[in-house]
């Protein structure tokens, strides 16, 4: 009787595997039938648990070195362990990551609203912002249908600083210019005398004139909205800095310039550059690409069958040319650099929340000199705060609420964020009486 002669062979993969790991089996046992040549027996897959590494057979009639194999029994399976491949998580380029901040502050801008408790007094700032900036909007298209208002300089442009039309209105409201025209010219007109109004407001109640009235800030306020960002980011870049000095600065180089009968604060008074970048850049290229855009749908008339697109264009181009548009396209020569120079203003909101308002405004410095111990003040209840500093995240002027006995009422907008935003309703607003400072 023939006896079968058995031995075993470690596969090569079976030798470099780690011993702890469970599905790797340590050996394979090769048998050998005598009076039977070897074979090239069949490759299978061995399937294993999800939670093992996955394995399959090999089997080879020759080894490296030339020598046979012996061939395995058909219920015998040689096998190999292959481990899973990691999960690997590719970071998003920095473009792909600022984009969808932006997307994503856009979208927290329309859906936080709806989804977090908001106190009433901030629904009616926004509402009233958004009314003065309606309003700013519809003045302004009024004065473009009355081009006899305006003073034009010698390059053609309109002048910095003089305006014409319905929306002087907010001019008269401006307590910068007034000052600013009384010290060049030693001479107030009459209806300079509300912005007169507006200081002695600032001065009982505070800065209320830049959260709620001017229609720029609003403009920075809606841009600052779209931040993305994590939390800490917000409240590290929400808190004062000695920056904040800066807009004092150039409000001093403003007034020493009226002194000696130079009125250039047109170039950055807030109503001033906001009508100038709309007069001469914004408007301007609205009005182009709308005539352009119209133009091309007309001569090309897409469209599919008897729908076309003109259907929609015309009777809104229409509307537009008579309420709207100009009669013939504006054009001065400062347009590209004052466009430029509004975008790059605006941008900066993503660096820095509010960055004109806090840093730039001159009007802005003179209301916080002016309402720097008002009546109307900040309350922290030092009791109930947890300092988790989320009111310095959503503060718009860097006005520093969650300090104790830290709040700057001169870079304070009354905008009620910080109200808003405390989880446990530590931070009111109340009238009194300011201490003075020793």
């Amino acid at each position: 009787m023939t006896k079968h002669k058995r031995r075993t062979r470690r596969t090569r993969a079976q030798k470099s595997a780690r011993p702890e790991e469970p599905s790797v089996e340590k050996s394979a046992e090769l048998v050998d039938e005598s009076g039977e040549e070897d074979s090239l027996e069949e490759i299978e897959l061995v399937e294993t648990d999800e939670s093992s590494p996955s394995v399959s057979t090999v089997s080879s009639s020759e080894s490296s070195h030339g020598f046979p194999i012996p061939r395995k029994s058909p219920q015998e399976e040689i096998t190999i362990a292959i481990p899973p491949e990691p999960d690997r998580e590719v970071a998003p380029s920095p473009r792909v990551s600022k984009i969808s901040g932006v997307f994503a502050g856009l979208v927290k801008t329309i859906v936080s609203p709806f989804k977090k408790r908001t106190d009433p007094v901030v629904w009616l700032r926004r509402l009233v912002q958004l009314a003065f900036f309606v309003l700013f909007i519809y003045l302004f298209l009024e004065t473009v249908f009355h081009p006899a208002d305006l003073s034009l300089d010698e390059t053609g442009d309109i002048a910095i600083g003089e305006t014409g039309g319905p929306v002087k209105l907010f001019f008269e409201l401006d307590p910068l210019v007034m000052i600013t025209t009384w010290i060049a010219s030693h001479t107030i007109p009459t209806a300079l005398l509300l912005a007169l109004t507006v200081l002695v407001l600032t001065a009982l109640t505070g800065r209320w004139f830049c959260g709620w009235i001017c229609p720029f800030g609003a403009l920075h306020n809606f841009f600052t909205s779209l931040r993305g960002g994590r939390k800490k980011a917000m409240i590290d870049r929400g808190g004062y800095t000695t920056w904040h000095k800066s807009k004092y600065y150039i409000l001093i180089v403003f007034l020493a310039a009226a002194l000696i009968g130079i009125n250039v604060v047109g170039w950055l008074d807030p109503f001033s550059f906001f009508y100038r970048a709309l007069a001469v850049a914004l408007f301007p290229a609205f009005n182009w690409a709308v005539v352009a855009f119209s133009t091309w749908v007309y001569e090309a008339d897409p469209g599919i069958g008897p729908l076309r697109l003109t259907l929609i264009t015309e009777p809104l181009y229409a509307a537009l040319r008579n309420n709207v548009l100009a009669v013939e396209q504006p054009f001065y020569h400062s347009g590209v650099l004052i466009g430029f120079l509004f975008i790059g203003i605006v941008a900066l909101n993503f660096f820095r929340p509010r960055f004109w308002c806090r840093y730039i405004c001159p009007l802005g410095a003179l209301l916080g000199i002016t309402g720097k111990n008002p009546t109307v003040r900040l309350i922290q209840d030092e009791n109930v705060c947890t300092q988790c500093n989320l009111c310095l995240a959503d503060c718009q002027g860097g006005a520093d609420p969650h300090a104790k006995d830290g709040w700057k009422p001169a870079e304070c907008f009354y905008c009620w964020n910080c109200k808003s935003s405390c989880p446990v309703n530590a931070i009111s607003f109340q009238t009194d009486i300011p201490e003075r400072k020793k």
